[in-house]
């Protein structure tokens, strides 16, 4: 698992409570989970340790993307997104999630960016540009064998 703390981070004096950015590379392997110690490193501090329980936290990490984790259900995406995106695939989500940002589903579909690609077409165009590119990896649809599809709503609009 390939963790980045973007900065050397200080706690300022009397500060009890700190928070800093760490992040994380998505792994390679799906539906795996890994895991990694956060370990504060006191020797190079003018702090003393404190209790053991504090100097070391574990990170779990796993890749895996689902419904329920991106905030909805098979019956709403079945009701209101399948206009949008067709049938759910766990391999769809992860495209629309890498492409396009959206890690909460019903957050994401209440953006400006969202309305944008959707009035423009921009779902189904974004990603025929995808597949005619011969340098990017099939997306395949777990449930069926095939590419995944993205429906064409231009006569909708």
């Amino acid at each position: 698992m390939e963790i980045v703390c973007p900065e050397e981070y200080y706690v300022p004096a009397d500060t009890g409570v700190a928070v800093f950015k760490v992040l994380i590379k998505r792994p390679e392997k799906r539906n795996t989970e890994y895991s990694a110690y956060l370990t504060f490193d006191y020797e190079k501090s003018d702090f003393k340790a404190g209790t053991v329980e504090r100097q070391t936290f574990e990170l779990r990490v796993e890749n895996s993307v689902n419904l329920e984790l991106w905030g909805s259900s098979q019956e709403e995406w079945d009701g209101y997104y399948a206009m949008f995106f067709g049938d759910y695939s766990e391999t769809k989500a992860r495209y629309l999630i890498t492409k396009y940002g959206g890690t909460v589903l019903n957050e994401w579909t209440m953006t400006n960016q969202f309305y944008d690609v959707l009035y423009s077409n921009g779902f189904y165009l974004d990603f025929e540009e995808y597949k005619a590119d011969p340098d990017n990896a099939p997306l395949i649809d777990e449930n069926t064998g095939e590419w995944i599809e993205i429906p064409d709503i231009s006569e909708l609009l």
